[in-house]
């Protein structure tokens, strides 16, 4: 496990997680050498709070989650309390794939065309521009949970009960 090959590295290691530490694994708990619980680990400022606490028994000296969906949260940490790593801009960029590609196209890097879409009728024009086959996620996904393959413009309107655009949620689709 990710705490086993930290602590046979010699690290001392803190971690921040959503239960209690009696929750946590008998394995896990061997691992550690402080615990916090935080009952919105997606909430960077009470994340914040918990690893204050935390960093009065022992300063960090990095901030690593394996968690997709922490990894801004990760970031906004690393530059609240001053500790190296992945900056939040470029965490941004790792779980939003739109933004990511649109960055990697300013830079002159081809890349699938792509587009961040809040409405069907955003979506149906993407795929009268692109064609099919499509792919369609939500921008904040957790590894391929909610992605689909999309073949045609039956298939797609098939789909749109399931997607939730309602003008708020943000979907990534791409060809």
């Amino acid at each position: 496990s990710f705490l086993r090959g930290l602590k046979s590295l010699g690290g001392r290691v803190s971690a921040v997680g959503p239960g209690s530490v009696d929750q946590l694994s008998k394995g896990a708990r061997e691992c550690l050498d402080a615990y916090r619980s935080c009952s919105h680990v997606l909430d960077a400022n009470e994340l914040l709070t918990h690893a204050r606490a935390l960093m009065v028994e022992e300063p960090f000296s990095r901030i690593e989650t394996i968690d997709e969906p922490l990894v801004e949260a990760a970031a906004a940490l690393r530059e609240a309390l001053g500790v190296p790593g992945l900056s939040s801009a470029t965490a941004r960029l790792c779980r939003d794939k739109v933004a990511m590609k649109e960055f990697l196209r300013a830079r002159g890097i081809p890349c699938a065309a792509s587009a961040g879409v809040r409405s069907m009728a955003e979506l149906r024009e993407f795929a009268a521009v692109e064609g099919f086959p499509l792919i369609v996620k939500p921008v904040d996904g957790f590894n391929a949970n909610d992605t689909h393959r999309v073949e045609s413009m039956a298939a797609l309107e098939a789909l749109a009960p399931k997607l939730g655009l309602d003008g708020q949620r943000r979907l990534a689709v791409e060809e």
